[in-house]
């Protein structure tokens, strides 16, 4: 064997915690390397405290490029196993130093997501337009992920996610629904009763319409301790760090009266949030067998939000702007499963699903104010109520995908 094949072997065979090094397996067949997970006399010397870490040939050369568990880039089992050829890191826990993914990612419709915005007409106020017409596709995106150990159980790490961006648009005709003509009617007169036939703006109308816009961005930076079990088949670590968030989210709702060439009302919401803080959690693998690691990750955290809200609406006669903005402490939980295969000494393929959870953002959906701006009646007792500009920074978002990369050591 080369001397750079070596070195690159020996550097493989000891990184992070890697059972291979730290044990001896005396299991002649899958089955009884399997039954051994119990701990015992089958494999010593017990957690990593006790054993002698080596995040590396050179930090550690004592442990040079053999390999007690798998044998030195050799099969798992080397004495008949014949798992393949995984350079004595098919059992460990899990390191790499990049990582990229494609994501596959959904984002459920929610916050106030039963806001009704047209009916058919005034008598049975069928609904035909709301916000939850709106329905999301999964998008793709990625996630890239850098990683740096500092010793046997300790490393630090970025990830960005980004790429993610949804859209939905709905529009209704009035004679699409049931032949009618021009009964479509507005929220903004509580669908044609208040005041009686509506607004001339947003009432008797024939063609409504939504259009639903949000993006997703994410940077993290993390610290990771490392552990693993005595029998060295489940292993995991604790993460604690910073990570920002970027949610904004456009909400367009347009109206077209007849014989109107163009709109005749367009109400459109811009919301932003900003979210900054420290997030904390565990990570827990377990080998199924050589080459095959199941795992699981839980991170939550809490946020500063500087969540804001832009709305305006456009008449022929009206150009009405408001705008908020407040400081709020929100949350967010990121919950993930995967499988890993080393296919490589180098490398991994990583497939798996992900859940993540915001609390307390501002969504558009959820700053929709039906309260009727100035627009035009011909009731003469008809009495406008109070429009003021609020921000509602109290909902929740939910998206949820799979996922599927590589990892790669060297």
């Amino acid at each position: 064997m080369s001397a750079v094949r070596f070195s690159k072997l020996s550097l493989i065979c000891s990184l992070t915690i890697t059972s291979c090094a730290v044990a001896t397996v005396e299991a002649d067949t899958l089955s009884d390397w399997l039954g051994g997970s119990g701990g015992g006399g089958r494999v010593a010397p017990g957690w990593n405290s006790t054993a002698k870490p080596y995040p590396s040939a050179t930090a550690f050369p004592e442990y040079g490029g053999g390999c007690a568990s798998c044998g030195a880039y050799g099969p798992c089992d080397s004495r008949g196993g014949g798992f393949g050829d995984y350079g004595g890191v098919c059992c460990g826990p899990s390191w790499y130093d990049f990582a990229i993914e494609t994501v596959y990612i959904d984002r459920s419709i929610s916050g106030n997501s039963d806001i009704d915005l047209i009916s058919d007409n005034p008598t049975n106020t069928t609904i035909v337009l709301g916000a939850s017409s709106a329905d999301f596709d999964y998008e793709v995106g990625f996630r890239a992920t850098l990683r740096y150990q500092l010793s046997a159980t300790d490393s630090v790490e970025g990830i960005y996610l980004d790429g993610l961006n949804w859209d939905a648009t709905v529009t209704v005709n009035d004679s699409d629904i049931d032949g009618d003509m021009d009964d479509l009617f507005s929220v903004f007169s509580q669908f044609g009763t208040f005041p009686v036939n509506g607004f001339t703006e947003t009432d008797q109308a024939m063609t409504a319409s939504l259009t639903y816009q949000t993006d997703l961005e994410s940077v993290e930076m993390n610290y990771r301790r490392a552990w693993i079990s005595r029998n060295q088949r489940i292993h995991g670590s604790f993460v604690g760090g910073l990570r920002y968030f970027r949610i904004n989210e456009s909400f367009n709702h347009t109206i077209q009266v007849r014989p109107a060439t163009s709109p005749t009302f367009s109400y459109d919401i811009q919301t932003g949030n900003d979210l900054l803080g420290i997030q904390g959690g565990v990570q827990v693998g377990w080998c199924l067998m050589p080459g095959f690691v199941a795992q699981g990750e839980v991170k939550a955290g809490v946020y500063g939000n500087g969540a804001r809200q832009n709305s305006t609406i456009d008449t022929a006669t009206l150009q009405l702007v408001e705008s908020v903005k407040d400081d709020v402490v929100s949350f967010a939980t990121d919950a993930s499963a995967w499988m890993t295969w080393q296919c490589h000494p180098l490398i991994k393929i990583r497939c798996g699903y992900e859940l993540l959870f915001f609390q307390d953002v501002a969504l558009a959906s959820d700053n929709f104010n039906p309260t009727p701006p100035n627009l035009t009646t011909a009731d003469p007792m008809f009495v406008f109520p109070v429009r003021q500009a609020v921000l509602d920074d109290q909902g929740g978002a939910l998206y949820h995908g799979g996922r599927l990369g590589v990892e790669v050591g060297w």
